[in-house]
C-alpha cells in the first residue's frame, strides 16, 4: 500500500514520477497510475484498489476526468483516503522533502509555488 498515488490520463502520472524522483531519489511511499486509451473507468478502479489502504492520499490531474472520478468513488467506499487535484512538480517535491506533510499544507505551499511574473 501506497502513502501517495498520482492518477491521471495516460503516461502524465509516471513521467511526473520520474521526473520527480529523478530529482531528489526514490520514495517508496509513493507511486503512479495513469488512465491508458484503452481501459474504461472499471479496469481503472480495479487497478488503484490494489494501491491503496487506509490514509493514502490520491493526487490527481485535474477534477473531472476519469482518474478523478475514480478517486471520489474510492473514498466515498473509505473516507480516510484524501484527494488531491492539480498535481504538479512543485506538489510531489513538497512530498518528497516533507513526507509527513499534511494534505492542507502541501495544497498552501503548492498554490504559493503558483505565480505570474
Amino acid at each position: 500500500m501506497y502513502k501517495w498515488i498520482i492518477l491521471g490520463h495516460g503516461d502524465f502520472p509516471k513521467g511526473l514520477f520520474s521526473a520527480a524522483t529523478d530529482f531528489f531519489g526514490a520514495d517508496d511511499s509513493m507511486t503512479a497510475l495513469g488512465l491508458g486509451q484503452e481501459e474504461n473507468a472499471l479496469m481503472y478502479i480495479e487497478k488503484v484498489q490494489t494501491l491503496i489502504g487506509n490514509g493514502t492520499t490520491l493526487l490527481v490531474d485535474f477534477k473531472g476526468g476519469t482518474p478523478y472520478n475514480t478517486a471520489k468513488v474510492l473514498q466515498s467506499q473509505n473516507p480516510t483516503i484524501k484527494l488531491v487535484t492539480g498535481v504538479n512538480m512543485a506538489m510531489l517535491l513538497q512530498i518528497i522533502t516533507n513526507p509527513n506533510i499534511d494534505t492542507t499544507q502541501l495544497v498552501d505551499e503548492t498554490k504559493n509555488s503558483i505565480m505570474e511574473e
